[in-house]
């Protein structure tokens, strides 16, 4: 009786022996699987490390400068977002260098890209139109080419015998000076016209001093130019004879021309026969 005891406890303690050595292989199959997975994980983890270049431009990208955690096999939108006004180009790991060209990116393991802004160089033309063409325009900065958001004053200088009209293009109206903004190529024409000038004509003398003679004028016409050359001619009336001429115009050929630089009033003076 007393053997059978003992080998029923020994057959207990060997039962007992053996439940424990498979909790303990269970329980390592189990930290094994969880080391592997976590190995796993940061062997398919990669950083993305993105750097705003040194262009003298404004962006915000996506993603934001700095560090940023993917998995292998991740694609990633590069959303480069500028300021307005300027250009931007990617460049760096798995990128195509094209610019102004957002894209996507596949991580294949640690990478870094650039991003860089530059301000797009834009142009103001000037440009001038009507009366002798002399007129000019200055530009307040002046200078080859603008960046967005500049703000440009006109001048508008006619040349002599003209006054300046209106702007035309991308500015308008007849201020003067007055100022473009640069949010393209800008493009504006000053308009000039003619001044006006009138040439008065009077007599005086022969007859009680009322004078009955004429002046005619070649060309014969309600204003004048500058630079226009009108001839003047004195026709005595009866009983008169052509004496003088006088104020813009002086002597006593007959005739005469005068050349217009301003408004002229010219005096035919006659005398009795």
């Amino acid at each position: 009786m007393s053997g059978n005891n003992i080998y029923h406890i020994s057959s207990g303690t060997k039962r007992n022996g053996c439940r424990g050595h498979m909790f303990i292989i269970a329980f390592l199959c189990i930290l094994t699987c969880l080391l592997h997975l976590g190995g796993a994980a940061e062997v398919n983890a990669a950083t993305l490390t993105v750097t705003i270049g040194s262009g003298n431009g404004n962006g915000d990208p996506i993603p934001g400068e700095g560090a940023h955690t993917y998995n292998i096999g991740d694609e990633v939108p590069l959303i480069a977002d500028p300021a307005p006004g300027t250009n931007f180009q990617w460049s760096g790991d798995g990128v195509s260098v094209y610019e102004n060209n957002d894209q996507t990116i596949t991580i294949t393991g640690d990478m870094a890209i650039t991003i860089t802004y530059t301000l797009i160089e834009y142009t103001l033309t000037v440009n001038t139109a009507g009366a002798f063409g002399t007129g000019t325009v200055t530009k307040n900065p002046d200078q080859a080419t603008y960046h967005y958001g500049d703000v440009v004053q006109l001048t508008a200088v006619p040349g002599t015998g003209e006054t300046f009209a209106s702007w035309s293009g991308d500015l308008s109206g007849s201020t003067n000076p007055d100022s473009v903004t640069i949010n393209g190529n800008k493009s504006v024409t000053a308009n000039f016209d003619y001044i006006e000038y009138t040439l008065t004509v009077n007599t005086a003398g022969a007859v009680f001093g009322d004078g009955t003679g004429t002046v005619t004028k070649n060309p014969d016409q309600a204003t004048y130019h500058y630079g226009d050359v009108v001839q003047l001619t004195a026709v005595p009336g009866t009983g008169e004879t052509f004496a003088s001429w006088s104020g813009d115009l002086s002597g006593s050929t007959n005739p005469d021309s005068v050349t217009i630089n301003g408004n002229k009033s010219v005096t035919a003076t006659f005398d009795v026969t």
